[in-house]
């Protein structure tokens, strides 16, 4: 049936309304003084100015005569529990002899048993309809009691603003300067191009936002599909900025732009968008016009070649749903098919923001069919939502769009989908029915905060754990390792990968899809340890320089030496913690000869200070320091640490370069002179096991040794590396089995290094009773 967000009347062939006397409300001030404050600003300071901004606001408002309802004083939102298929002909009885505009779903034909239904009335039809509704004893509940007083509360944000604002609904004169504004502004991230025009001439500008550089996969996003879902191009206005300001400061943001891009859309409808802002605020539809018709505009969302007006769509052009004379009959839906069409090769996901329910939909819409990797987007939408709920608590349900929200032909990501783009998203913004299409301005950050987590978490990271139970499962696993990019964790090397044993890898987004789906397939049983690598990686600390403060806060106990460089030309440090005059019996201690695992550091760091803070205290480590001392290399691998702080943290390796290869790094626990070249994992300069040119090529291993060597009367005993390379498969290692990996949360620091220090006690304990 019509609603009135299309400024129609329902019936059997309803056209438009005739227009009434002008309404200057108090809702459309707002939006006057919003769109003009500009200019009306510098005229307020003069009493003369001031009567010229009353003639300012008078003429426009005259100029920008509403339509049947745009005042919207006294009218209502209601939400009706429909229980039973008796409850669904009641409001379609309802909606045959009143103006109804149906929010949630889009139209009468969408209502389901064991749902909702929200609905606007307008304030003359207000008394029909709860009479109705007692009579039949239909549960409802008025959502809004007084939708002009709800437009009002929209602009709850009391701070002015000249220009574009990211907290504010901005109307689309101003969005479209932004678009030039930010791309002018970082050019080497943003560009701007022109997809096409409105029905109504307005340029359709797309964002690419990415490093520049050879083709890469893509993201494409698009906000602002039906017009009065202001909270959409508020979004993806928001996503821009944050992409922008966090490239190169942030790891998540900065690595997803080298490796990926992302088109946006900022206002798909935008002649639909532009009539929500100067005449009627809760119109949905395009403003194309149809031969035979007096009705105006489409439902862009209905105009795609997807099950085209198959469920859910109407062909009356005077409908909310209309779904247009032909699929891509609308300029706007056109333009967007070409784009994708044109890039379809390198855009790999398809995310199209909504409002209003709180959920996040995936195909199909159009039918009930499932998709062909539904578990796996079922599994993606899961993690998605969960994420989404970590920063303010909303919930998001997930699912189907015909089975969780209600069906709708024609929709875009469906067409998405169909076209090979697998993983395509609808995302419906806050709220679920309190303020629907009027949400305030005060909602915006925080619904644009926790939405910008869940289309990050799309893109991201994970780390997987798998044990194959037999030959045939080891050999599978050795199969997708070689021909997807893996970052085995453990085992370090494919030809390690057997049955019976647990196997912990990292992928990146795109290829952990492809890797559950063959696990899946192969029912091979597995769990995903880290969900967002990422996010694991923003909690770890941040390590200072310290061993010069050290030194100075404890010079009777620690001495400071440098044993060498790294081939970057950073120092490498020794801490020697004892008495500085007398030679006695000493073990050398190493952490972080992998860059990536960062808690060896942690326990270094811990080590010395807690060696220092308890010396005096603590019998045994007092008898201890009183009888040897201990060499303690805080950071082995001191460039690859700094690379994978700043650029990538999982690498591994130290960053030399290695001859006749374009490869940067060498296993420097592969370097020694200890069967060097005994395995073939060893010799390929591009693995991450390569082992070097030749014995103790590289600058730390030869730094390290040839400092043993100097010293190796009185390190005579023991050798201690702390790795703490969690991936040993034993039972013996609390208090982490993989769950974090590499990336041992904070909280775990302080637990593992005091446990790790009884450890390295008892060596030291033993060392002291073998020497004497």
């Amino acid at each position: 049936m019509a609603g009135m967000g299309a400024g129609v009347g329902v019936g059997s062939g309803g056209c438009q309304a005739s227009q009434p006397p002008v309404h200057l409300t108090l809702s459309a001030a707002v939006l006057l003084l919003r769109s003009h404050w500009s200019v009306l600003s510098v005229l307020l300071v003069s009493p003369v100015g001031t009567m010229l901004v009353f003639l300012v606001l008078l003429s426009v408002a005259l100029a920008s005569t509403h339509h049947d309802g745009e005042h919207f004083e006294g009218e209502k939102v209601f939400r009706v529990n429909v229980a039973e298929e008796d409850h669904i002909n009641l409001l379609q009885k309802l909606a045959s002899f009143t103006q109804i505009d149906f929010w949630k779903p889009d139209s009468v034909t969408q209502i389901r048993p064991h749902s909702t239904v929200d609905f606007r009335v307008k304030a003359d039809d207000v008394i029909t309809v709860e009479e109705f509704l007692d009579k039949n004893e239909l549960n409802y509940e008025v959502l809004i009691n007084n939708l002009r007083s709800a437009l009002e509360t929209q602009f709850d944000n009391q701070v002015r603003a000249t220009g574009h604002s990211y907290v504010k609904y901005n109307n689309w004169e101003t969005i479209e300067a932004w678009t030039e504004q930010i791309a002018s502004e970082n050019p080497s991230i943003v560009s701007r191009s022109i997809i096409g025009t409105t029905f109504e001439g307005r340029n359709m500008y797309l964002l690419k936002i990415g490093k520049p550089g050879s083709t890469k996969p893509a993201i494409f996003m698009d906000c602002g599909f039906h017009a009065r879902e202001w909270i959409s191009p508020a979004f993806c206005q928001w996503f821009v900025k944050e992409a922008v300001r966090t490239y190169g400061r942030e790891l998540h943001m900065t690595e997803l732009l080298d490796k990926l891009d992302f088109y946006v859309l900022p206002v798909v409808n935008i002649d639909g968008y532009v009539f929500t802002w100067t005449k009627n605020r809760m119109w949905r539809k395009t403003r194309s016009t149809h031969a035979g018709s007096s009705c105006i505009g489409t439902d862009p969302n209905r105009n795609f070649n997807a099950g085209w007006c198959k469920m859910g769509a109407s062909h009356r052009p005077c409908d909310d749903t209309y779904c247009g004379p032909t699929a891509e009959s609308e300029k706007e839906t056109k333009a967007l098919a070409d784009f994708i069409r044109q890039h379809l090769s390198s855009i790999k996901a398809y995310l199209t923001i909504h409002s209003y329910s709180q959920m996040m939909l995936y195909p199909y819409s159009y039918d009930y069919k499932v998709a062909k990797n539904n578990e796996e987007l079922n599994a993606l939408a899961k993690a998605t939502v969960k994420e989404l709920a970590t920063l303010h608590g909303t919930k998001y349900t997930y699912g189907p769009g015909a089975t969780t929200i209600y069906p709708a032909a024609g929709g875009s990501d469906d067409w998405a989908y169909d076209q090979g783009i697998k993983y395509s998203f609808t995302f419906e913004l806050r709220d679920k029915g309190k303020y629907g299409f009027t949400l305030p301005e005060s909602q915006i950050q925080e619904t644009c905060e926790e939405t910008m987590l869940a289309i990050k978490h799309v893109a991201q990271e994970k780390v997987f754990r798998v044990k194959p139970q037999d030959d045939k499962q080891a050999e599978l696993t050795k199969d997708l390792a070689k021909t997807n990019q893996f970052d085995l964790w453990y085992p370090d090397a494919i030809h390690h990968i057997v049955a019976n044993v647990t196997i912990d890898f990292q992928v990146n987004e795109k290829e952990s899809q492809f890797i559950q789906a063959a696990l899946d397939q192969n029912k091979m049983h597995y769990e995903i340890l880290i969900h967002d690598l990422q996010e694991e990686v923003e909690k770890q600390f941040d390590i200072v320089a310290w061993t010069k403060k050290m030194v100075e806060k404890y010079p009777k106990m620690i001495t400071h030496i440098k044993i060498g460089t790294t081939v970057e030309d950073n120092p490498l440090y020794v801490l020697k913690i004892g008495e500085k005059d007398k030679r006695r019996k000493a073990i050398f201690m190493d952490c972080g000869i992998h860059a990536r695992e960062w808690v060896s550091l942690a326990f270094c760091q811990w080590f010395v200070y807690q060696t220092t803070k308890i010396y005096g205290k603590d019998k045994i480590m007092t008898k201890l320091l009183d009888q040897m001392n201990f060499y303690v290399l805080p950071v082995f691998n001191v460039d690859g640490y700094i690379w994978s702080w700043t650029q990538d943290c999982m690498w591994r390796e130290n960053r030399s370069k290695n001859w006749n290869s374009k490869s940067i790094g060498t296993d420097l626990n592969r370097n020694f002179n200890v069967s060097w070249n005994s395995f073939s994992d060893n010799k390929n300069p591009c693995g991450p096991l390569y082992h070097g040119l030749a014995p103790e090529s590289e600058e730390e291993t030869k730094a390290v040794t040839d400092f043993i060597r100097r010293n190796q009367k009185s390190i005579f005993h023991s050798y201690t590396q702390i790795i703490l390379f969690l991936y040993r498969h034993t039972s013996e290692l609390p208090p982490d089995k993989g769950k974090f990996g590499f990336l041992l949360p904070e909280s775990r620091i302080k637990s593992t290094c005091k446990e790790t220090m009884l450890a390295v006690k008892y060596i030291a304990k033993y060392v002291l009773k073998q020497a004497s």
